[in-house]
């Protein structure tokens, strides 16, 4: 009679994909159960993942095999070192040329990525390293000698991309199978490759980040891949994220842009660069602002090239060296506030509410005149940016001008906090009011309305002794 495992494994290879899916799903049970006896049935679970199933079943399908090998790996760790050497078997023994093995090979890797728990497999990986890094190379594109050729079929270019995918989630926090894996990536960029998971990878999980990405960026270019997206991404990795150490990728990339012919390069630096303006970053202002990230763009120039492209790139670098003239308070005397916080609160009433105050002050604007760092960064530190809390601060206010506050309001969606804080969610206390002392200079006000925006101990009576309408609501 045949035991429970030789049935559970004859189940889970049916013809039927209801069976299958129920016994998948009674698979992690039965490891729990019967330990390293259930290798035949891990094995036969193999052969589940890769049968053809309904779309409808197919993600309950997934998450209950990679529930049972999840077990397996943590329950019975020598069974699941045999199901995994078994499982590379299948992946590597695929003729990916074939259409059938190329579904099979699509299915096995959709159901290893499609783990909600993205289980690490660390130890049993790394016996497999070698034969998983074979095979990307075999993924990897035939050039022939021809760099600017890219023969590999769209299909193998999903496979790479998928198995790169599942051999990172694999290898978890393994830092030495991370780097092997990363370092292969340069080979796997084709003409339609999304570079995004392929910079992250680079940027985040390698060693030597400099080194990988300078890899990227030459293959990408000389295979014709800097374009929409890939673009993008290498705009935000110059120009918008401070991720990387510019001096060294300007080290990795000099000698492989040396190469580049005068269209690669023009292409580079047109889509990459020149044309992120696009994506809301203001290349000259952000060269001014942030010199680190003129190292490439200058390296690129100092190459001697002529092209139109560089032309425009080498005219933006000179522009970046011009300060404009800053945005700066007005030098008159006004009347002396004691509480900087009580005053923006009037500064809004008269520059954003009734314009009194002109012209109103634009937070971008005043960074685009800002040399000494990039004031603009939701990155930076948290509270009001410096420079901006000292321009209001120095604002003078006349008695002429106070003559028109009659209604304050005090409320988090005023348009001053989040020109002193782009990024102000309203959480924190930055711009609550401690005093009213100040009211003095206001003669005319006849209503206060605070929504919140107040210490707790703060006394009221300036306002009461006034005659000031106040509301509050917190």
């Amino acid at each position: 009679m045949p035991t429970v495992i030789e049935m559970l494994s004859d189940r889970l290879r049916d013809r039927d994909p209801a069976v299958r899916l129920n016994s998948a799903r009674q698979l992690a049970e039965s490891v729990d159960r019967f330990g390293s006896a259930c290798l035949p049935a891990l094995l036969a679970s193999l052969d589940t993942a890769v049968a053809e199933a309904p779309p409808r079943k197919t993600a309950s399908l997934h998450h209950a095999l990679n529930h049972a090998w999840r077990t397996a790996a943590h329950e019975t760790p020598d069974a699941a070192a045999l199901w995994y050497g078994a499982m590379v078997d299948m992946l590597c023994g695929y003729d990916l040329g074939d259409p059938g093995d190329s579904a099979s090979f699509e299915r096995l890797v959709a159901t290893l990525l499609n783990d909600p728990k993205r289980a690490s497999y660390a130890p049993l990986l790394r016996p497999h390293l070698t034969r998983i890094l074979n095979l990307l190379g075999a993924l990897a594109i035939a050039t022939d000698g021809q760099p600017d050729v890219d023969d590999r079929a769209p299909e193998q270019s999903r496979h790479a991309d998928a198995l790169v995918r599942v051999a990172v989630n694999h290898a978890g926090r393994d830092e030495e199978s991370l780097a092997s894996i990363i370092d292969v990536l340069p080979q796997l960029v084709s003409r339609d490759t999304n570079l995004d998971h392929f910079i992250f990878l680079a940027t985040f999980r390698h060693p030597r980040p400099p080194v990988v990405l300078a890899r990227l960026i030459d293959t990408a270019v000389v295979r014709g891949n800097v374009s929409d997206h890939s673009a993008f991404s290498f705009g935000e990795l110059l120009l918008r994220e401070d991720l990387i150490t510019f001096s060294d990728l300007c080290e990795c990339l000099r000698p492989r842009a040396t190469h580049w012919s005068d269209a690669q390069l023009d292409s580079f630096v047109r889509d990459s660069l020149l044309d992120f303006e696009d994506g809301g970053v203001d290349l000259i202002g952000t060269l001014r602002r942030a010199p680190t990230r003129r190292l490439i763009p200058q390296m690129l120039v100092d190459l001697g090239r002529t092209t139109p492209a560089m032309t425009d790139l080498a005219s933006a670098l000179a522009d970046s060296h011009c300060v404009p003239a800053r945005t700066t308070a007005p030098t008159e005397s006004g009347i002396p506030f004691q509480h900087l916080n009580f005053k923006l609160a009037v500064i809004n009433e008269l520059m954003y509410e009734q314009d009194v105050l002109s012209p109103a002050f634009d937070v971008w604007t005043f960074a685009e005149s800002w040399p000494e760092r990039e004031i603009l960064s939701p990155g930076g530190e948290a509270g009001p940016i410096p420079e901006v809390l000292r321009f209001f601060a120095e604002l003078p206010l006349t008695t002429e001008q106070l003559q028109h506050v009659t209604t304050l309001s005090v409320e988090r969606s005023s348009r001053i906090y989040h020109e002193l804080d782009p990024w102000w969610g309203g959480e924190e206390d930055w711009f609550d009011i401690h005093s009213f002392e100040d009211v003095v200079h206001l003669p005319k006000l006849r209503t206060l309305h605070v929504d919140g925006m107040v210490h707790e101990d703060v006394d009221f009576s300036p306002l009461h002794r006034r005659g000031v309408d106040v509301d509050v609501d917190c």
